[in-house]
């Protein structure tokens, strides 16, 4: 789980600071397209193989496994398998960077990255909160909160920008407590996520519900949020002024 933390922010760190500086008469082998087709590579990583269906260890294939838990796989984020909607969104990302990086537009290039760096969160939400469910309505011991706390620690940075309070109570539920004391208040750590969704740049819809195989349906109390407006995104794939 350190390698998921880990590799996300090498992610960033790829991308960002090779899009900060104007230039002009980007090619494709300059520095912004190599740094921006890392940072993509860092994210899925070579098992994925061509098609995204390989046996991947890094952060694509942990929003693919998420995704499963939360009924959010598929293009239209309604499937209980394949690819996570989150990845389609990000690889649309993903070319739409490098395209705007390619065409000189930098401007645009900072928009989508910023997107990405929140749509990222996404797995990292999901597996809190399923953690916190196992713990706190499941019985789950020294394993589930040890996850929990991991999750945790990867979001708790974004969050703690958009609210203290949101994310102290994510903290003091998700924290590893010691003496054998395994709980989690639930209902306390789905709101507080919740809570910041707008603020954070993700969707109810996004993050979905945690998904009961068993009954086929969501489990009591994380079900799906209804969102009270949509998170933004970029609306013009080359708007802005070019020149890198």
């Amino acid at each position: 789980m350190f390698c998921f933390k880990s590799r996300f922010l090498t992610i960033c760190v790829s991308i960002s600071p090779h899009i900060l500086s104007e230039q002009t008469g980007i090619s494709c082998n300059d520095d912004p397209v190599h740094a921006w087709d890392e940072g993509v590579a860092f994210y899925t990583g070579s098992k994925e193989g061509t098609d995204g269906q390989g046996d991947g260890k890094l952060s694509y294939a942990l929003a693919d496994f998420r995704c499963a838990n939360y009924k959010t796989c598929g293009s239209s984020g309604d499937e209980l398998s394949g690819t996570s909607k989150v990845n389609f969104d990000l690889f649309d990302l993903f070319s739409l960077g490098k395209n705007q990086i390619q065409n000189g537009n930098c401007k645009g290039a900072r928009i989508t990255k910023e997107r990405i760096s929140e749509l990222i969160y996404i797995p990292m939400i999901q597996g809190t909160l399923r953690y916190a469910y196992k713990v706190g309505n499941q019985g789950g011991e020294e394993k589930e909160e040890a996850e929990g706390a991991i999750f945790a620690a990867a979001v708790l940075p974004v969050i703690h920008a958009a609210s203290k309070s949101a994310a102290s109570t994510i903290y003091d539920n998700m924290k590893v407590k010691g003496d054998g004391k395994y709980e989690a208040d639930f209902k306390a750590v789905r709101d507080a996520f919740r809570s910041v969704y707008e603020d954070i740049g993700v969707t109810c819809a996004q993050v979905g519900g945690l998904w009961d195989k068993g009954s086929g349906g969501y489990y009591e109390d994380a079900e799906p949020c209804l969102d009270a407006s949509t998170a933004s995104k970029p609306s013009n794939p080359f708007g802005g002024s070019a020149g890198c």
